[in-house]
């Protein structure tokens, strides 16, 4: 098994009040105690279907694969979400400004890729390929780079990392790690969705 990989967790990142307000933005039904206003469904974040992350099976990743096995991976295909890009290199969504909350609390020294993940529930918990983030082919420096995680529900779906470690998925809770660290998603059980806002940055 891989030594502990160093990382961060930061609950309650952003405060109350710009946390809702990215829920009325981000969430599909914005948040959950109140209903959206007309302004509100006009800015509301829009959600693209995806087939799932193409990456590609690495040694590291096979490894992550046979030593941790407490949760059946996904069949082929079977890794299917919604995803909204806000930020890739030099194309910025007409959205993004819904995260200048989350961004300024971040001050990285730049941001490199930023996309909203929204998978669905499965009868039970199962989970994504152990992968990193970006493409060393669009971005050679992927590897000095940081990733946060930024879940915007509470669910049963933990994020592990390559040791093993689970993180828990909490509403406005931030993790944090070096971008080379191999990670996968766990879908959850007990919600309509999992949402999580992936940032890549350098710091």
């Amino acid at each position: 098994m891989k030594n502990k990989t160093n990382y961060e967790i930061i609950d309650n990142f952003i405060s109350d009040s710009d946390f809702e307000t990215l829920e009325d933005y981000i969430m599909p039904y914005g948040h959950s105690t109140r209903p959206l206003t007309l302004h509100q469904l006009g800015n509301n974040v829009p959600w693209f279907f995806s087939l799932g992350p193409s990456v590609e099976e690495t040694e590291r990743a096979k490894k992550a694969e046979n030593e941790i096995t407490k949760y059946e991976k996904l069949e082929p295909y079977a890794d299917k979400l919604f995803q909204h890009l806000f930020l890739l290199k030099s194309y910025q969504s007409n959205y993004i400004q819904a995260l200048v909350p989350l961004t300024n609390a971040l001050d990285p020294l730049g941001f490199c890729r930023i996309v909203a993940n929204l998978t669905l529930p499965q009868k039970e918990n199962k989970r994504g390929l152990f992968h990193v983030d970006g493409d060393k082919e669009l971005n050679p420096s992927s590897e000095s780079m940081t990733t946060s995680i930024f879940y915007m529900n509470t669910t049963d779906g933990p994020t592990i990392l390559e040791d093993g470690t689970e993180i828990e998925c909490r509403a406005n809770r931030l993790v944090t790690y070096s971008n080379e660290t191999l990670h996968a998603a766990v879908l959850c059980t007990d919600a309509p969705y999992r949402v999580v806002i992936n940032l890549n940055y350098f710091k």
